[in-house]
């Protein structure tokens, strides 16, 4: 199960980090979190997001661009590190009205473990504005409830109900 390693509020920055355990390859994990069009499939819309959309063209890859559907706006992003199957990072920021609400870098980094991958999930949420920067500890509890919500989906695409690894 996911959790949060550190979790830092300062000023205007939030700092997240999670640990997940994926009974999966590496290089499956790293496809499944690269193909942002297809996000649908493993992750079930819930009140806080409804989906994802790839905005450019070609196969997920740097510089590529996507657009998360949330309550509380558009999540703009863009992928700003893809190194197979290691790293991979984004950077959003999200939009509520046209006006940006705040800044994040999301960085994936996987690792080999001896029965699948050990992911590191770190979020870095900078320039929080407006009230937000009143309540960032609660946004923050939030954010990682959804990260935790996002990484367990992520975790349990690869299990069937018979509990095997599935392949993608």
């Amino acid at each position: 199960m996911a959790g949060v390693s550190t979790a830092a509020y300062s000023g205007r920055v939030i700092e997240l980090e999670f640990e997940q355990h994926v009974d999966a390859p590496p290089q499956a994990v790293f496809a499944r979190l690269a193909d942002l069009g297809a996000y649908n499939t493993w992750l079930p819309a819930e009140a806080g997001w409804t989906g994802c959309q790839v905005t450019s063209t070609g196969p997920v890859a740097l510089g590529s661009t996507y657009v998360d559907h949330m309550r509380a706006g558009k999540m703009v992003g863009e992928v700003t590190r893809h190194d197979p199957p290691s790293s991979l990072q984004f950077r959003q920021q999200l939009l509520k009205s046209g006006r940006l609400v705040f800044e994040a870098v999301q960085t994936n980094e996987l690792q080999q473990a001896e029965d699948g991958t050990l992911l590191r999930h770190r979020l870095h949420v900078s320039r929080l504005f407006g009230p937000l920067r009143l309540v960032r500890r609660r946004l923050a509890r939030d954010i990682a409830a959804e990260r935790e919500r996002v990484l367990a989906a992520l975790a349990a695409s690869f299990s069937d109900a018979s509990g095997s690894a599935s392949e993608l």
